[in-house]
């Protein structure tokens, strides 16, 4: 059961699994060797770890898959998830995972077809990116494409509120932050923050609000609870983070009194 290394990870894993080059494994500080944890070196800033169980446990297949540095400075919350597929490494008990605080993207390109005749990146666009980078996000959750291939369920999007502040052109590229700010058994509401990839301005903000559906039946239904459970660590995660202004905004001209 190796583990991919990641690129800025260092050359001092420690033996953590028997047998293992350690060239293949990722800069964990500690794993089942001590107290069964799984965390995060000061070698490897942002790095970001999503468990992904093994359903045939001793396969060589991995239990866990090294997912984007996010480049964010470090910024990280501790949760636990259910991991009764992975004994080797949690004695079939509880493996903890790192969340980022916020989910932070790669760079998006601006790409040449999304540009308008007043030469600068179209409003629907944006919400282009928006879509694409939610399947990114929301997979740290167990949602995303693979889980509705899989499971024939899916999320549908209630509401959403753009905000766009600030003008971006095909040579900009933008990185994207995603916040989830509260939930309930069938409901993620959460907000995305575009940010110019170098200069780190602002450029939008999307708050949005998804429901669980069913796709066979096409209504609504809860999430599944491995589902939930990261959900909550991702919320939990997210608390202390500052919620953009732009959230719960009310769209109007502002009078005189």
């Amino acid at each position: 059961m190796a583990f991919q290394r990641g690129a800025r990870a260092e050359r001092n894993d420690r033996g953590l699994v028997p047998g293992a080059d350690s060239n293949d494994l990722l800069h964990f500080h500690c794993v089942a060797h001590e107290g069964h944890r799984i965390g995060r070196g000061p070698g490897s800033p942002g790095l970001v770890l999503a468990m992904l169980l093994a359903h045939r446990h001793g396969s060589g297949q991995p239990v866990a898959q090294e997912l984007p540095d996010f480049a964010n400075g470090g910024n990280c919350a501790v949760g636990t998830v259910s991991c009764k597929h992975a004994a080797k490494l949690a004695d079939g008990k509880k493996i903890t995972m790192v969340f980022p605080t916020p989910i932070k993207s790669a760079p998006y390109a601006i790409e040449a077809q999304w540009i308008d005749y007043n030469g600068h990146f179209n409003m629907a666009y944006y919400n282009v990116l928006f879509d694409r980078d939610s399947d990114v996000a929301l997979d740290l959750v167990g949602l995303g494409p693979a889980y509705v291939e899989k499971t024939g369920n899916s999320y549908f999007t209630l509401e959403a509120h753009v905000s766009y502040l600030r003008e971006l052109a095909v040579t900009d590229q933008v990185t994207i932050a995603t916040q989830i700010l509260d939930f309930d058994s069938k409901r993620v509401h959460y907000v995305q923050t575009m940010r110019h990839a170098t200069e780190d301005w602002i450029a939008c903000v999307n708050e949005i609000m998804i429901m669980h559906v069913d796709l066979g039946l096409k209504k609504s239904s809860p999430f599944p609870a491995d589902v939930l459970e990261k959900i909550r660590i991702a919320h939990e995660a997210h608390k202390s983070l500052l919620v953009p202004l732009q959230v719960g905004h009310k769209i109007g001209i502002p009078r005189k009194a």
